[in-house]
């Protein structure tokens, strides 16, 4: 993968292992992933490692969720956990799902994505950004 000037594009066939460059954009989907961990944040739905260059991103997460059973999302760059967060629709106050999250990923890091709930839910996210070298 390389960061900066005019990239290359990753393989779409690595759905969710990939960070795709296209120019000065960076661009990564899961697929359709199905969390059957029963209870926190276990399932990887995206996994990749970033080129030569930061990348400022906005990650959107979707799921399937239709019971109202808690779903969880944790995201660790580097080893360090940089988002931690559960959501639950039936709670009043309660932040959107697919609300984006925005992100600064340092070049040469590794990102993954893991999420979960206590009952079997489809997970989608994407995440897209713009390359500085």
């Amino acid at each position: 993968m390389l960061g900066g000037g005019n990239p290359v594009s990753g393989n779409p066939a690595d759905t969710g292992q990939t960070l795709n460059y296209i120019g000065k954009h960076a661009y990564a989907y899961s697929g359709v992933v199905t969390d059957s961990s029963s209870g926190g944040a276990f399932t990887t739905i995206l996994k990749f490692t970033t080129g030569n260059a930061y990348i400022t991103a906005k990650l959107t997460i979707l799921n399937d969720e239709t019971s109202s059973s808690p779903v969880f999302v944790s995201g660790i760059m580097n080893g360090e956990v940089v988002i931690r967060s559960n959501y639950d629709s039936s709670a009043t106050g309660s932040p959107p799902m697919d609300t984006p999250i925005h992100l600064l990923l340092e070049p040469f890091s590794t990102f993954e994505l893991k999420a979960g709930s206590t009952s079997n839910v489809d997970f989608t996210a994407f995440i897209v950004g713009e390359v500085y070298a």
